[in-house]
């Protein structure tokens, strides 16, 4: 589980307030929002939403989160920005250098 993209998914619906329009946002369909979502929960062992039929609320847990959550992808915004002025060619790196050596068992 990439625990990041369960938090952004989790900050999309909180955002949007509902599954759906966060699933338009993010380009993905309902289900995966609402097992992105689950999983999340199951991670950190407790409820972050509550749905009715008319409404989606934040737990008092989901509310912490929330806050904690804003943080962290602003966090992870400035990240990425921040080495902006350092991006060159990606084969240059040492990275890409490695997995261009391994052999390809794809075909």
């Amino acid at each position: 589980m990439s625990i990041l993209l369960h938090i952004d998914t989790f900050a999309a619906v909180v955002e949007k307030g509902s599954f759906t329009a966060a699933a338009e946002a993010l380009g993905i369909f309902k289900p995966v929002v609402s097992k992105q979502v689950s999983q999340l929960e199951q991670h950190l062992g407790v409820q972050l939403l509550q749905c009715t039929t008319r409404r989606l609320h934040l737990t008092e847990a989901g509310e912490l989160f929330d806050r904690y959550s804003q943080r962290i992808i602003v966090e992870i915004l400035e990240a990425d920005m921040s080495v902006l002025p350092y991006r060159e060619n990606l084969k240059e790196s040492c990275a890409y250098r490695s997995l261009k050596a391994l052999p390809c068992h794809c075909c």
